[in-house]
């Protein structure tokens, strides 16, 4: 939230978040667990979460390019994007956040970094891939690292500026790494195309 009202006005703001998110609130002896979007939800002119399972969510492939399926001031992408299968599909999905995010608007990623959450996914990002974010049209507002036991993640608030295409597909994989190690899909479920579980979108 601090994002958000720091660059931009959340109450004339059209949210997409992507993946049904969580928090949870360790209390103890329990761990209870909050939806993002209900705790969020009514500070935006409108918020919508893009999942492939779950409800009260937009039902989305992110691996197809849909172009002109949203209009958004706000995209956030905190640890979602990362699973998104195949190497075309990994594509697809950063060319349709660029393509869904209006002019002024912001993305707020956190993505594990490149050589931490060993097995989590098979694509990782670097800060340089976020810099590239530059020759397509955006400012980076924030780029930082964030510290976790299970390994580093990387904090980036991007605001497009203008209107510029997308990069092509081997220059998006100079600065976006593949774990092939890693079986396609990681071992996260939500977030990947149809055509590697018996969703029906």
């Amino acid at each position: 939230m601090y994002a958000t009202n720091k660059y931009i006005d959340p109450k004339d703001s059209v949210l997409i978040e992507l993946g049904d998110q969580n928090a949870f609130n360790d209390l103890a002896e329990g761990i209870e667990k909050y939806r993002i979007k209900d705790i969020m939800g009514a500070y935006f002119k409108e918020y919508h979460t893009i999942d492939l399972k779950g409800s009260d969510i937009i039902k989305t492939d992110l691996s197809e390019y849909r172009p002109n399926l949203f209009k958004a001031n706000i995209i956030t992408n905190i640890g979602t994007s990362e699973h998104v299968e195949d190497e075309r599909g990994q594509w697809n999905c950063w060319r349709n956040l660029h393509s869904w995010l209006k002019i002024g608007g912001i993305m707020i990623h956190e993505l594990p970094e490149v050589g931490s959450w060993t097995g989590h996914a098979r694509y990782y990002v670097t800060k340089e891939y976020f810099k590239s974010l530059e020759k397509c049209g955006y400012e980076v507002l924030e780029l930082d690292t964030h510290k976790y036991n299970v390994g580093n993640s990387i904090w980036c608030v991007v605001m497009k500026i203008r209107d510029k295409p997308f990069m092509d597909f081997d220059t998006f994989f100079l600065n976006m790494k593949i774990e092939k190690e890693t079986q396609p899909a990681g071992i996260i479920e939500t977030n990947n195309p149809k055509k590697l579980y018996n969703v029906s979108i």
